[in-house]
């Protein structure tokens, strides 16, 4: 998170687990309290999951604000391309939707 906010490094996709330690205060922070201060800094066209090993079966159909998807652990299986296939996808409809707040359209 410090890469993206402090040092403007950018990212095409962030992999935003739910609960992780911050460096700066060495306190637990939920990935969904920092996915809504992450999105209002980024360009638009960055996709944000969302992931832990600990969503239940209710969980998971629910997407935090501001992430594009919630993947649980284990993560996809790239091996049979449903991973590639949930991001392409994922970056399709962000694009889009970037493209078209970009032009002033809804």
């Amino acid at each position: 998170m410090d890469r993206i906010v402090h040092k403007k490094e950018k990212y095409d996709l962030i992999i935003m687990d739910e609960i992780f330690i911050t460096k700066q205060t060495s306190r637990c922070m939920l990935g969904s309290e920092a996915i809504k201060l992450l999105r209002p800094q980024l360009s638009g066209g960055e996709v944000i999951i969302s992931c832990s090993g600990n969503y239940s079966e209710s969980q998971k159909s629910v997407i935090p604000e501001g992430a594009d998807a919630v993947w649980c652990k284990p993560f996809p299986d790239f091996r049979d391309g449903s991973m590639q296939r949930q991001l392409l996808s994922l970056f399709q409809t962000r694009r889009a939707a970037s493209a078209a707040a970009g032009s002033g359209t809804d």
